[in-house]
């Protein structure tokens, strides 16, 4: 979470932050996804996203996800929003640029497509900013995984135009599918290991959101409360008559339960709509966590009396939404 108790404080929590060399896209990929559902959950749970098929995810749709996020923080969270610093949000905003702009240096380094990508990774984190002020204590703030992948170095920018993405990395763009041309994309800034140039890597948002609302939408026509539960497989046929492949249907159908718009017992999958169905689904979790609580302990004191000892935060990691 960023600092804000003042400016100062930010600036000093900036002072170790480098370009990110040699790229690792699984990373920043992977918390891009979790920033744009954590953006979606917004819309499935207040918005009008069941009538949504994103066949193609455009720019516009992701602004007008960030602009709905904090519009309607209000729903989602418990605490009544606070009021916002905008002058600290000022000063921040500079002192990120200027921070960069050292970083990459006067004259061709800081050329005409590294500012795009600077005002786009400091428009996240002012949006982040916004949303901590009003929720200060929150962890639903949809910036979070923009932070993490800031605070790694890298720059990012989303655009949706199949010229500029040339303009960034010709491969990429010649490997983008039919289909996605017009997808959203991120291209991320970092630098080689052998000559710290800049160096341009990034990726496309595939089918998975489509994905995630046509299970969703299926999901409230078929499976409207624990007692109309439908199972994996009848999720996965219905998936294929909608000429999608099914194999990221674990994590959609994780995504949705961490939402809170989808529950689940042994039988299958449904929407959560009353108390029993919430009751019914949280019983269920709460069987599968004493079991995993149970082998836990096994394992531990099997380790203990071989004489292996483990430190118990080794193992302890926070989970978030995210694909």
């Amino acid at each position: 979470m960023l600092e804000i108790e003042n400016i100062d404080s930010f600036r000093r929590s900036l002072s170790g932050l480098r370009v990110k060399v040699k790229a690792d896209k699984k990373v920043y990929t992977s918390k891009l996804y979790e920033h744009l559902f954590s953006l979606l959950k917004f819309d499935l749970l207040y918005g009008n996203g069941v009538d949504h098929s994103f066949s193609s995810f455009h720019l516009s749709d992701y602004y007008g996800l960030t602009q709905y996020a904090i519009d309607n923080s209000a729903k989602v969270e418990p605490t009544t929003p606070r009021e916002i610093d905008w002058k600290f949000i000022d000063d921040a905003k500079e002192v990120v640029r200027s921070h960069f702009q050292e970083l990459l240096g006067p004259g061709r380094r800081f050329e005409s497509r590294i500012k795009p990508m600077l005002d786009f990774t400091i428009e996240a984190i002012e949006n982040e900013f916004i949303y901590q002020m009003m929720h200060p204590v929150s962890d639903a703030n949809p910036w979070l995984a923009c932070e993490e992948i800031f605070r790694k170095g890298y720059l990012f920018y989303g655009l949706d135009n199949l010229d500029e993405i040339q303009d960034y990395n010709p491969g990429l763009a010649r490997s983008i599918p039919q289909e996605y041309h017009s997808n959203l994309g991120f291209i991320a800034l970092s630098e080689t290991e052998s000559n710290h140039r800049e160096a341009f890597t990034g990726f496309v948002v595939d089918n998975r959101l489509t994905l995630q609302h046509v299970v969703y939408s299926y999901l409230r026509q078929n499976a409207n409360g624990w007692a109309h539960p439908k199972r994996k497989k009848d999720i996965e046929q219905h998936i294929e008559a909608n000429n999608l492949n099914p194999y990221r249907l674990p994590i959609i159908l994780q995504n949705l339960k961490r939402v809170g718009v989808v529950g689940s017992i042994n039988k299958g999958y449904f929407c959560l709509n009353s108390r029993e169905d919430f009751e019914a689904t949280i019983s269920s979790h709460y069987r599968l966590k004493n079991g995993v609580e149970a082998t836990i302990k096994a394992m531990t004191d099997r380790a203990s009396s071989l004489g292996f000892e483990f430190e118990e935060d080794r193992f302890t990691f926070q989970v978030k939404a995210g694909f």
